[in-house]
């Protein structure tokens, strides 16, 4: 995952936890995560794991796509093509990041090279067991 998907991604979780009027201690607590690791995920400083990102999105009772798509003010088109976008860089950063070249990656995930290349490009939207398998098949679910 890129440094500045990370810092958008943890820029959205401390939004929503302000919100909420939550310290960093309650979402840890909410999430099963702890109070550091919520600090160095809300600064950007880590690299999450699907699981951890379902994990906050449940805490802050959240949609995946809000914590990955924080568009304010964009009409509904707009959302969605930066949702598809927003979750492309995700599965190509996480791809990258794990060495992963996307025929090996669609081979372990049981697809198309080309669906993976639709994901990353932000042409389509995985369902979200698409999504899960994916990131499974890298490790990372």
């Amino acid at each position: 995952m890129s440094d500045s998907l990370a810092r958008q991604l943890g820029a959205q979780v401390r939004a929503l936890r302000e919100q909420r009027g939550w310290t960093q201690d309650q979402l840890a607590h909410a999430a099963a995560m702890t109070q550091p690791g919520v600090a160095r995920f809300e600064a950007g400083g880590t690299v999450p794991t699907l699981q951890v990102i379902e994990r906050l999105a449940e805490a802050l009772d959240a949609e995946l796509l809000v914590l990955l798509s924080p568009k304010v003010g964009d009409s509904e088109a707009d959302r969605a093509r930066h949702d598809a976008e927003d979750l492309g860089k995700l599965v190509r950063m996480t791809r990258e990041d794990g060495g992963w070249s996307v025929d090996a990656l669609a081979r372990a995930a049981g697809m198309a090279a080309a669906d993976v290349v639709a994901f990353e490009e932000g042409r389509t939207i995985p369902a979200k067991p698409v999504f899960e398998r994916l990131f499974a098949a890298m490790g990372r679910g």
